[in-house]
């Protein structure tokens, strides 16, 4: 953080004003589908839900950016580096305890907010938001800690992507459970087949899974949930189950690979020689350094 890169205040003002901008755009992209999937009756729980939410989040981050950079940025004047880091970790303890505090509250007690508003049918939408609280009152410690380094990028940045990942995954959601309630719906009848199938798709995936060369923790942690919901886990582990690295990080090793390679050639020499003396050893050591491990001789081991 401390190599946090500053503007002028015009060169800030513009990127807040540029994020300000897309921002309200995504917030109509957002609103206006959402409105139009879930109904009157939905929309209206949803915005008494918010409603909560906005009073919640207000409690608890009203004036922190603004608070936190003042105080950051008189300290970064007076170059007080250590000052510095005391604010920000006093400032993001402090505020976690107050996020878990309000979103507690949010998510024990829905059913009486909802009551407070006059709105009873709304608790669960409350349940659901009570997260958010928390997540709101790191963000706010962490754009008070920029903005007080004059680098207002990071705020331009977090709230477009707040808002970006409310379109995206928001609405997804929202798609996801009317086409799963109209599913089920239509399906009713179809029950004992739809469950015979996902049983079987399910007993396909954890077989698929146990013959996988891999951690056998990390395949329990996936054959727990594929099996007690096939549709749900299945789909989760297709999405971020694949531990194979991204095609420019397969680059990059393959590269370092190669560079290496002559470093891990075994001589033939001691190979020669572990045959005549002990044929199994060379036999194993032929086997350890097609993994990239040659053997050395006049080497020591200690084991702890």
């Amino acid at each position: 953080m401390a190599g946090a890169k500053k503007q002028n205040f015009l060169h800030g003002a513009v990127i807040l004003t540029v994020a300000l901008i897309v921002v309200k755009i995504l917030g109509a992209v957002y609103k206006i589908p959402l409105g139009n999937i879930l109904g009157d009756d939905g929309y209206g729980y949803f915005l008494a839900a918010y409603t909560v939410y906005n009073v919640f989040y207000t409690v608890s981050t009203a004036g922190v950016p603004v608070a936190l950079s003042r105080l950051i940025a008189a300290s970064e004047a007076n170059e007080r580096t250590m000052q510095i880091r005391r604010y920000f970790r006093v400032a993001l303890i402090t505020f976690f305890v107050v996020g878990v505090i309000c979103s507690l509250v949010m998510f024990v007690f829905p059913n009486e907010l909802a009551t407070m508003i006059h709105h009873p049918r709304s608790a669960q939408s409350i349940w659901a938001l009570a997260p958010s609280v928390l997540l709101c009152c790191m963000l706010a410690v962490y754009r008070g800690y920029f903005q007080g380094r004059s680098n207002m990028f990071p705020t331009a940045v977090s709230q477009v992507l707040e808002v970006l990942f409310k379109v995206i995954f928001g609405l997804a959601l929202v798609l996801q459970l009317v086409w799963s309630l109209v599913f089920i719906i239509r399906l009713s009848n179809y029950s004992a087949y739809v469950s015979v199938v996902l049983t079987l798709a399910s007993v396909v995936a954890t077989i698929w899974i146990i013959n996988k060369d891999e951690n056998p923790v990390y395949k329990l942690a996936w054959i727990v949930p594929i099996l007690l919901a096939p549709l749900f886990g299945g789909l989760l582990y297709l999405l971020v189950g694949n531990k194979k690295p991204s095609r420019k990080m397969r680059r990059k090793l393959e590269a370092v690979e190669k560079r290496t390679d002559q470093e891990y050639l075994q001589g033939e020499s001691l190979l020669l020689r572990a045959e005549r003396e002990e044929p199994y050893g060379a036999g194993q050591m032929r086997y350890i350094q097609r993994l990239k491990y040659p053997v050395y001789r006049h080497t020591e081991t200690k084991y702890y």
